[in-house]
């Protein structure tokens, strides 16, 4: 959990300005592609390849205790996922 909090939760925090400086200037690019007929597409992988990505492929089937740790990694991941797709649909 130490690792966790002090190594990877902080970076995934919605709140952080910089995670949008950019995402008007793309948004933009995708309503003059989609206006050209071209398909554009939103993207995130899934949860299990989310833990997976931080803990390697055995890690999240093995850790069974600490469920927190499992249970804040996938809270954290959703409140990021929700925030950037909740800024996407209101831009």
């Amino acid at each position: 959990m130490k690792t966790w909090c002090d190594n990877v939760k902080w970076r995934l925090d919605p709140k952080t300005p910089q995670r949008y400086v950019d995402a008007d200037h793309t948004l933009e690019q995708a309503v003059r592609a989609a206006g050209k007929g071209e398909i554009v597409t939103e993207t995130m992988i899934g949860g299990y390849m989310y833990l997976r990505s931080l803990m390697g492929p055995k890690a999240p089937l093995q850790l069974l205790r600490p469920a927190q740790l499992i249970h804040d990694c996938m809270k954290t991941w959703l409140e990021l996922s929700d925030a950037i797709i909740a800024y996407t649909r209101s831009s």
